[in-house]
């Protein structure tokens, strides 16, 4: 099967191609005046063949326009292609697969297709031109496993506070489970807890300070307490992902850094005063 080459470049040049569904001439007449007003880019259309007297519209058209390439569509056999061929029209379209044209080397036979079965018969057959039906698929019966509600991350802080005393029953995420509630505990904790951890690594720096004059020292600190801030960090980690088991352990996770302040500060003050008498 062969397509006219002028054709083919001038629906790659207009990129859409307008149908118009035979009704009267007059109405007919009307839609395709107002395209070509409102498009100058169209020079090819179709016009189907759905009604008994499409075809005689169609040749009035044709006559009315004599520079607009027009095309048949709804040709559903070889016989009603052989009552209008001779017409001159100058394609013929189809909305499924006419095997017999195929095989009959038709030229300016557009093809239709629905089934893959069809777009493999018509690729093996080096048809790369075809009309296929908008496919839509209805998603209205189909369950979804995606979050539509916030997630426990995304919750206020005065939400969580709220469903831990048992004041927001309502909230989705906020149920009776026990993995629910550890969750609820680690994201409260997540969020009260690891701010302690910045002023703890903020004294870990302040160590540096005081070997600052002697450089062999300092750059060894500085891998020394570079460890060390890793290690509180992970550190950090591992306690959150245990503190909502209990109320222990959220005890030990808040704790923790308060102590580990506590300890630095105190060391850095008699570090500092131990340096100024020397």
């Amino acid at each position: 099967m062969n397509l006219d080459l002028e054709l083919v470049n001038k629906l790659k040049e207009q990129k859409i191609l307008p149908i118009i569904n035979s009704v009267n001439f007059k109405e007919d007449l009307l839609k395709l005046t107002s395209l070509l007003d409102t498009n100058k880019k169209i020079k090819i259309i179709e016009i189907t063949l759905r009604e008994s007297h499409s075809l005689e519209n169609a040749i009035k058209l044709k006559k009315r326009f004599p520079n607009l390439i027009i095309g048949l569509g709804s040709i559903i056999n070889k016989k009603q292609y052989e009552e209008v061929k001779n017409y001159n029209f100058s394609f013929f379209v189809s909305p499924g697969t006419i095997y017999e044209m195929i095989n009959s080397k038709i030229e300016n036979y557009i093809p239709g297709a629905e089934t893959i079965s069809e777009f493999n018969y018509l690729d093996n057959n080096e048809i790369n031109i075809v009309k296929f039906k908008k496919t839509s698929f209805s998603l209205s019966g189909i369950a979804t496993k995606s979050i539509s509600m916030p997630k426990m991350q995304e919750t206020p802080t005065i939400d969580i506070l709220r469903c831990i005393q048992g004041k927001a029953a309502n909230m989705h995420n906020c149920n009776l489970t026990k993995r629910s509630q550890m969750d609820i505990k680690i994201e409260i904790n997540k969020r009260l807890g690891t701010p302690l951890f910045i002023p703890l690594m903020a004294l870990v720096c302040c160590f540096l300070l005081g070997s600052r004059k002697d450089k062999k020292i300092y750059s060894f600190n500085k891998y020394i307490y570079s460890f060390i801030g890793i290690i509180i960090l992970t550190l950090s980690e591992i306690l959150v992902r245990y503190s909502g088991i209990s109320w222990n352990h959220t005890s030990i996770y808040y704790l923790i850094p308060i102590g580990m302040i506590t300890l630095f500060y105190f060391t850095l003050i008699r570090k500092f005063k131990y340096e100024n008498l020397n």
